[in-house]
C-alpha cells in the first residue's frame, strides 16, 4: 500500500470514527507537505533569481490567505542564518516575529537579526520590537550598525 494514501472509509459497514478521524489526519498531514514544498521552491526560486519583492508579496500574501503563512515564515529562517535573505519586509517581520513568539521561540528572531542588514529594516519598528521582547543582544547589534 501507498503510505499517507487516503483510504475510502465507505463499504460495508461504514467507517468507525477512529477511521474517519485517521484520514482527515492524514489528509491534513498532506496538505501541510504540499505547501511547505510549494514554499520551499518558490523560496529557493525567488532568493536564486535576487526576486524577494515577489516573495514577500505576491507569494507571501498568498500563504496568508490561506491560512499558511507560519509555513513560510519557517523556511525563511535557514536563508536568513545562511545570509541568502538579508532583510524582510515590514508585513513580513512582523509576521516573523509574531509567529515565533507565539512558537515560544523568539531566540530565533534574535538570531535572524544577527545575520540582516539593519540598513534595509524599519528601524523604529524593529527597536521598539527588541524592547519589548527583551532581546538585548540584537538590540546591542542594531544600535552598533
Amino acid at each position: 500500500p501507498i503510505q499517507k494514501a487516503p483510504r475510502s472509509t465507505g463499504g460495508a459497514g461504514g467507517g468507525s470514527k477512529g477511521k474517519s478521524s485517521r484520514y482527515i489526519s492524514s489528509s491534513i498531514d498532506l496538505v501541510q507537505s504540499h505547501y511547505q514544498m510549494i514554499a520551499s521552491v518558490c523560496t529557493e526560486f525567488c532568493v536564486s533569481i535576487d526576486r524577494l519583492d515577489i516573495l514577500f508579496g505576491h507569494i507571501f500574501n498568498r500563504f496568508v490567505a490561506v491560512n499558511q503563512a507560519r509555513i513560510i515564515l519557517d523556511i525563511l529562517e535557514p536563508y536568513i542564518l545562511q545570509e541568502k535573505i538579508t532583510y524582510l519586509e515590514p508585513e513580513v517581520m512582523a509576521a516573523f516575529v509574531d509567529h515565533f513568539q507565539h512558537k515560544g521561540e523568539l531566540s530565533v528572531v534574535e538570531r535572524c537579526l544577527l545575520h540582516m542588514d539593519v540598513k534595509m529594516l524599519d528601524f523604529d519598528n524593529i527597536v521598539s520590537m527588541l524592547k519589548k521582547h527583551k532581546l538585548y543582544s540584537a538590540l546591542i547589534y542594531i544600535y552598533s550598525k
